[in-house]
């Protein structure tokens, strides 16, 4: 990596969900502020959207300096077609050394795109970033159902990476900084797309991908059967949260397996972790240990998760949780059947 190369900053795409910047993007952030840093470069932004400039003032908490806004009705939600000529044009004409996308649905399909379209190197669903001896970026990225880990060094004037979410914590805002703000004027047209959005269909919280959860209902052996997860799905449903469980579940076909959490299953680091009948193997607590806040109940007051759980209830879940239900539709004002 040449001299010049190590002092192009290091650009992120903010995503975000219902005028709120998801988790991943302040993750994002703390790592390209540490790059930048070492880069002797700066944090940049692309924040594509429509009335979306109020996210920025959060950006900047988080490590932004500077932010290229482009706002447009056509941009409000995702379209692949809309979105890579914006960002491409803004790559070709400020050439950064380094860029971020978050490992969602819509930065991976982004991200792959951005490659074609550059010529650059892209490594997908990384969890850790650093540099090379050399100022190259070496990235870490998890394979063979996150049994092993690989470390790859790209090289080149602009290299692409993608961040799985819940890799890494977020680090606290600095309410002080102010990023500048670039705003682009997009020249887009309808007929740019090859699709068309016809409508945006929130998904169903329980069945969200875990890896974005920002609540998870989590449930293991103690739970008994298929009929214990309903009042768990129950729960789930007032809570907001998706629905997960253990290794023991998954392999009683209580629930399908792309639900299970753990070292052979999916890492989560949700906001909230509810972990019942759960007994906190290592293998369930590697996926889990993430987590802002955790919450257990179970029956045995020697289980292993309540070391790790901030909130620990030691009693029967199956008393516990009617309970539980009961007040959260008082407060919440559903009925579930």
């Amino acid at each position: 990596m040449s001299s010049e190369q190590v002092n192009h900053n290091v650009w992120i795409l903010a995503e975000y969900r219902e005028g709120e910047l998801l988790e991943v993007t302040l993750e994002m952030l703390g790592d390209a502020r540490q790059l930048a840093d070492k880069l002797q470069g700066q944090v940049e932004v692309l924040l594509l959207g429509n009335q979306v400039e109020s996210l920025v003032p959060r950006l900047g908490q988080y490590g932004a300096d500077r932010v290229y806004l482009a706002e447009h009705p056509l941009l409000e939600r995702y379209l692949s077609d809309l979105y890579l000529p914006v960002i491409a044009d803004l790559v070709r004409q400020h050439s950064p050394g380094i860029v971020i996308l978050p490992a969602t649905a819509n930065g991976q399909d982004l991200a792959s795109r951005l490659a074609a379209r550059t010529g650059a190197p892209l490594v997908s669903d990384c969890v850790i970033f650093k540099l090379g001896s050399a100022g190259e970026l070496e990235a870490v990225c998890p394979g063979f159902g996150d049994k092993v880990y690989v470390r790859i060094l790209l090289t080149g004037s602009l290299q692409i990476v993608t961040m799985r979410p819940g890799a890494a914590g977020v680090e606290k805002p600095k309410k002080a900084r102010t990023p500048e703000v670039v705003k682009i004027e997009p020249g887009l047209s309808p007929g740019q797309s090859r699709t068309r959005l016809m409508e945006y269909l929130p998904g169903d919280p329980r069945l969200i991908d875990l890896v974005e959860a920002d609540r998870i209902v989590s449930g293991g052996r103690g739970v008994g059967g298929p009929e214990g997860f309903k009042i768990l799905e129950q729960l789930a449903d007032l809570l907001g949260a998706a629905v997960g469980g253990t290794r023991v579940a998954v392999d009683n076909r209580w629930i399908p397996f792309e639900r299970q959490i753990g070292q052979t299953g999916k890492t989560v680091a949700p906001k909230l972790y509810l972990a019942i009948g759960i007994s906190g193997s290592s293998h369930h607590i590697m996926g889990a240990k993430g987590s802002e806040t955790i919450v257990a109940i179970n029956s045995d007051p020697n289980a292993p998760i309540f070391k790790t759980a901030q909130l620990k209830v030691c009693a029967d879940l199956h008393e516990v949780l009617p309970i539980l239900v009961k007040k959260l539709e008082g407060l919440t004002g559903k009925t579930q059947g």
